[in-house]
């Protein structure tokens, strides 16, 4: 599974932080991703922490 996990979250969380990024710099944005790709420290927010933004739940 490992293989899969790698493949499906953490490489995908990486492909996505710039295109995130290119979007979020050109207009408000707001991004939904399913919960598997949220945690973790290659979670979608942990990498986005990493390059600077900042982070908040939507309440």
């Amino acid at each position: 599974m490992e293989e899969y996990e790698a493949m499906l979250l953490t490489d995908r969380n990486k492909r996505w932080i710039p295109l995130m990024a290119q979007q979020a710099a050109s207009k408000p944005t707001f991004f939904a991703v399913g919960a598997a790709h949220l945690g973790g420290p290659a979670g979608v927010l942990a990498l986005l922490r990493q390059q600077g933004y900042q982070v908040k739940p939507v309440l």
